[in-house]
Formats: C-alpha cells, sequence, structure tokens
C-alpha cells in the first residue's frame, strides 16, 4: 500500500474516524491495526519479521533499564546493535556481499550469482528507529515502553513506517503512550490535510512528471548530449526531492489528523548555501541519527581535525551504503563526505561578498554552486554504474548539444514543465524562508481553500496514470 493510492486514502480517513469516533482505550489498537494493514498490504508474512525485532529491542531495553552492571547492560545493547545490524545485513548486503565474492576469489564462480532474498519493504527506516530505542534506553535518555504493545505501536506507527522521517523514542513514544488523551490542537485539521495534498502533489504532479526525463537519461546515457544529460540530472535532482519530500509531508499531515508531530524531515534543502548546510536540511532525521549514534561516539570533532575529517568520511561512507547495495551509492556518501571535508577547510577563507554588492545575488552565488555540487553527487546516486556516471560527467564536461531523438518531444515538455514548475515553487520557498507567510497564508478560511484547491486540481490534472513508486521505499 502506497501513500498515492486509493487504499491508503480509504484507510487513512476510516482510521482517522475511528480514532476521533472510538473511546480512547480503543485508539491504541485501532492504530496498531492499521499499521500491520498498512505493511501486510505488501506482504503479510513480513510482519512477523518486524515482530521479531521488536520483541528483540523491547526485551533489551527493559533488561538494560532494570539493572545498573554495566556489563550486563552493555551485554543487552550488543545483543540488540547486533540483532538489528544482523536482520537488515542479511536481507539487505548478503547478495552485494555475494556478488563481490565472486568478483574477488578465485573460485568465485562456483558461487550462486545471487540469493533471491526479497528485501522487505522499509526495513532500514524500521531497523534504525527500532535500534536507537535500545541505545537511548542504555544512555538514559528515554524510558522502556511499558508493555510490548506500546513499543510495537512505535515501531510500527502507519504513516512514518515505510519511509520515515526516522523518530526518537524521547520524542514519539511519550506520544504514543499518551495516545487515549490525544487532543486535536487548534488548526491540527486543516495543517493536516493540507499537508497530505501538498504531500500528493509533490509526488504526482511534480516528480511522476520529472521521472520518464531522469530515466530515460540514465538508462542510455551515451544516446544523449551534454545539454540533455544536464537535463536528466536536474530533473532527477528534483524528482528525488518533491518524491521524498511528499512523503514525508504526507506522513506528518497522516500523523496530525491523529494528533501526533512526526519531526521535519526537509528544510528547503536547495536552498542551501554549502554541503555542510545541504546535509542539516536534507532527511534531517537520517543525518541526525548518523550524527548522534555513529559520528559522536567516534569522537566527532573532538579530537583534532584530520581525525574529525576522517569522522565524516566514514559517517557519509556509511549513509551512502545505508542508502543501497551498491558501490556507486558508498561513493555518493565519500563525495558528499568529502565535500564537507573541503567546506570546513576552504570555508572560513571564503571571501566575503564584495563591497556594493547586494546580499541576495552572493547568497545567489552560494546557492546555485551547492546545487551544482549536490547534482553532481545525484548522478552517482542514481547511475547503475560507474561507467555509465562516467559517460554523464564527461557528456555535461563536454557540452555538447543534446541529441533528442531517442525520447518522444511529450515527455521533453512534461519534464520541462516540471523542472519550470520546480523553479518557480524553489524561488516561493526562499520568499517564505525569509518572510514566513506560508502559516499566514494557510490560516485564513480564503488561504486554506486556494491551497487546497490548487493542489486538488494539480494532482487530478497533471498526475500521470501509473507514476513510479516512491524512491525510497526500495531502502
Amino acid at each position: 500500500m502506497t501513500f498515492d493510492s486509493y487504499a491508503y486514502l480509504v484507510l487513512l480517513a476510516l482510521t482517522v474516524a475511528l480514532f476521533h469516533g472510538l473511546p480512547g482505550r480503543a485508539r491504541a489498537p485501532l492504530l496498531l491495526l492499521a499499521s500491520i494493514t498498512f505493511y501486510a498490504w505488501w506482504n503479510p508474512p513480513y510482519v512477523l519479521l518486524l515482530v521479531g525485532i521488536a520483541l528483540l529491542d523491547y526485551v533489551a531495553a527493559r533488561r538494560i533499564a532494570a539493572t545498573d552492571v554495566p556489563r550486563t547492560r552493555r551485554t543487552w545493547l550488543a545483543l540488540s546493535v547486533v540483532g538489528n545490524l544482523g536482520i537488515l545485513g542479511f536481507f539487505k548486503y548478503a547478495d552485494f556481499v555475494l556478488q563481490n565474492l565472486r568478483w574477488a576469489l578465485p573460485a568465485g564462480d562456483a558461487l550462486p550469482a545471487s540469493l533471491s532474498i526479497l528485501l522487505p519493504i522499509g526495513i532500514s527506516f524500521h531497523t534504525f528507529q527500532a535500534m536507537s530505542y535500545t541505545v537511548d534506553v542504555y544512555r538514559r535518555e528515554a524510558e522502556p515502553a511499558p508493555t510490548f504493545a506500546r513499543f510495537f505501536l512505535y515501531v510500527m506507527f502507519f504513516p512514518q513506517l515505510v519511509a520515515g522521517p526516522i523518530e526518537r523514542a524521547r520524542r514519539l513514544l511519550p506520544q504514543i503512550l499518551g495516545v487515549e488523551r490525544l487532543g486535536m490542537p487548534r488548526g491540527a485539521w486543516a495543517t493536516g490535510t493540507l499537508l497530505v495534498l501538498w504531500g500528493l502533489f509533490q509526488k504526482c504532479a511534480l516528480a511522476d512528471n520529472l521521472a520518464p526525463v531522469a530515466d530515460a537519461v540514465f538508462a542510455e546515457p551515451k544516446a544523449f548530449g551534454g545539454g540533455a544529460l544536464a537535463l536528466g540530472v536536474v530533473a532527477f535532482a528534483f524528482q528525488i526531492y518533491f518524491d521524498f519530500s511528499g512523503y514525508c509531508d504526507v506522513a506528518r499531515g497522516s500523523a496530525r489528523l491523529l494528533g501526533i508531530d512526526l519531526v521535519l524531515n526537509f528544510r528547503r534543502p536547495y536552498l542551501a548555501t554549502s554541503p555542510t548546510d545541504f546535509w542539516r536540511r536534507w532527511h534531517v532525521s537520517l543525518s541526525e541519527w548518523f550524527r548522534d549514534y555513529v559520528y559522536v561516539p567516534l569522537g566527532g570533532n573532538r579530537r583534532g581535525r584530520a581525525r574529525a575529517a576522517l569522522n565524516v568520511l566514514v559517517v557519509m561512507g556509511l549513509a551512502g551504503l545505508w542508502h543501497g547495495a551498491a558501490w556507486t551509492f558508498v561513493a555518493w556518501g565519500l563525495y558528499h563526505g568529502a565535500l564537507i571535508v573541503l567546506h570546513r577547510l576552504v570555508g572560513p577563507w571564503l571571501p566575503a561578498a564584495p563591497a556594493g554588492w547586494p546580499a541576495a545575488l552572493h547568497r545567489g552565488i552560494r546557492v546555485a554552486t551547492t546545487f551544482v555540487l549536490v547534482c553532481g553527487g545525484w548522478v552517482l546516486f542514481r547511475a547503475e554504474r560507474f561507467a555509465d556516471a562516467m559517460t554523464i560527467y564527461r557528456g555535461i564536461g563536454g557540452g555538447a548539444l543534446a541529441a533528442l531523438s531517442s525520447l518522444d518531444p511529450a515527455t521533453w515538455a512534461r519534464g520541462g514543465a516540471g523542472l519550470a514548475a520546480a523553479a518557480a515553487l524553489l524561488a516561493l520557498a526562499r520568499i517564505e524562508e525569509a518572510r514566513g507567510l506560508a502559516p499566514r497564508l494557510v490560516s485564513t478560511a480564503p488561504g486554506y481553500w486556494a491551497v487546497g484547491t490548487c493542489c486538488a486540481v494539480g494532482i487530478a490534472a497533471l498526475a500521470p496514470a501509473a507514476g513510479p513508486s516512491f524512491i525510497y521505499f526500495q531502502f
């Protein structure tokens, strides 16, 4: 079941109606049933896998909280971490390891080409959220859940189950524990509905119309010249943003209709003025997860610049591997790690705006430079092979004229319209960031209905008949 399906809208509507209509004591069982239904719609047997992961972390956290003996606490923490990473590693990386062994070993051809393991949808998000709960209890930053049912609901909460945002126990768990008493703050109905509509508009009207251009270019990069390749890369940059941001907004809107607040996962990332700033804005919940559970334990920036640079590269390499079992993802992570390290080194020496230059112009140059660097990374992220990525880099660098013959004009027109809309929304996002107009706009009845109607009409008019699945479902 996906957010852009009628099945999900029916499930959400029924869950919201029953949630606010039934007695408080029925709310937790209702949400748990809805969450299981949401996941089982894809593959019912894999619900048992999620039960097993949750049971491991629930027991480990209870054991950790019940003792002050350091060795016992570390043992249970290790069991939780190893168990979670072991399950994630088996399902997501077993074939990747097998393929590399076939390549590296002299008798590698004797190994099977694949184990044909079906990757559980959203396993990376689920594992990280479950594992962080145990770590937080170990650090005494969170209290263990009183019952397994409530903890299972915390890790299974359907709006953010499959693709995040990755929540922390200290933030989401208290809301789950107090679900019987949750009310609807003023304006929650309006903002929740608008977030769902806005998220679906981003996915169906924007991302899905950019997808054919990006898919065509990355499927056969040799068929296109530099201009077309650059357009395809930019199309993918906006596709993945609108796809994932749209998912997160639907998740936040769905949760808000149930009286629950989820963390903001995107903060206008393409308005970032540096690589470091980009990762403060893009996939915030994952960035903060790696910061708190990997970067800081490695020493962070407390052991000198060289060690801090190494820590950044390790963290970003792991973040790349988290996204997918391929060396191109690792290279993408290391690329961003190198950008962050380089910015830390040269950032303090970069000149300020020349005298007489408008501040907006200087900021615009920094934003444009950062966007180009980020797009350079998206090539590695999207390409199936390093050879394809190199072809795209060479083609764009050569600046050859675009070859459009292998793509029908309607697809280019649709993608071009999507890019124009993306550019307009980027400009509006900058105005919104500077002046904060959106909350005031939707707080009025005319503004609320105008925005909601535009989103609904845009979805109906622009959504393809069969759009691709959400990109981050594969992670």
